[in-house]
């Protein structure tokens, strides 16, 4: 008897939410942050769609469409929403748009405009270590092309013959983040331990 009432307090709760009242674009955002968990793309859009209907959120809305767009394989509407959520005041929400671009333009062999995106993400949170990553496997794909080109291989981009001129190019900018990560470290312990005092 209790486990039903409940239940049907947490029914007329959601319904309560979910029609229209202020809460419904929020309501909305939870189930299709949840139908994306579950793999239900087509419902999620229209949950999203109908939330962007508010004019809340827009932004974050689109980078969350534009997520449900690459897992379907539509990644034109993906880099467009993208590339519109980059023009946001929020650094999380600049960075995992610079991020994801990035991750797209790698699977498409673009490394070029994949290690604009990655760096641009570095700059944004010079600390994530999925971003210096993936800047590190991009960078090895752009010294490999460059590699090919100079065996007279070709290549598919006009930025790599480019790279292709600078041979290792690629190894001397990862040579330059670790040293600059090094050097961040030691700052950071150096501040941390006071004079006189030690570990045992």
């Amino acid at each position: 008897m209790k486990r039903s009432l409940v239940m049907a307090m947490l029914a007329a709760a959601v319904l309560a939410v979910s029609s229209c009242t202020p809460y419904a674009p929020h309501a909305r955002v939870v189930r299709a942050n949840y139908n994306v968990s579950r793999g239900e793309y087509q419902a999620a859009i229209v949950d999203y769609l109908r939330a962007l209907e508010s004019g809340e959120y827009e932004l974050w809305l689109s980078y969350n469409l534009a997520n449900v767009y690459h897992y379907l394989g539509e990644s034109g509407a993906a880099m467009d929403r993208w590339n519109g959520a980059q023009n946001a005041d929020v650094a999380d929400l600049i960075f995992g748009a610079a991020f994801n671009s990035g991750v797209y333009l790698y699977e498409q062999g673009r490394y070029d405009e994949a290690f604009q995106r990655f760096r641009y993400a570095l700059t944004i949170d010079p600390t994530n270590v999925d971003a210096k990553r993936n800047l590190e496997l991009t960078l090895e794909k752009i010294d490999a092309e460059s590699e090919i080109a100079d065996e007279g291989g070709t290549t598919s981009s006009a930025t790599t013959e480019q790279n292709a001129q600078e041979p290792g190019a690629g190894t001397r900018m990862l040579d330059y983040v670790r040293r600059k990560e090094e050097q961040r470290w030691r700052a950071s312990s150096e501040t941390d331990t006071e004079p006189g005092v030690q570990d045992w």
